[in-house]
């Protein structure tokens, strides 16, 4: 994180494993991540911002169909991945 910690214990968010799946993955992310960042405001989106540190991961997914939103058609990347 932006101040060192590494938050173990912390649930990890949908936008954060988004992030570390897609670098983990893709180069192409990385090569061309202010293209993304473009991209993430024309993207049709409910109830995501298209300025957050997440917007280039969340635009690359949707664009090559690795992120699906929920019914109400939200993504909701700060919500946790884990199970209640």
């Amino acid at each position: 994180y932006a101040d060192g910690s590494l938050r173990l214990n912390d649930p990890v968010t949908r936008a954060e494993a988004l992030k570390i799946l897609i670098r983990s993955h893709s180069t192409i992310l990385r090569d061309r991540i202010d293209e993304y960042q473009q991209y993430a405001s024309i993207i049709p989106h409910t109830h995501f911002e298209p300025d957050a540190w997440y917007a280039p991961y969340v635009a690359f997914a949707v664009l090559h169909g690795k992120i699906n939103e929920y019914e109400d058609g939200t993504l909701r990347p700060n919500d946790s991945n884990r199970p209640d």
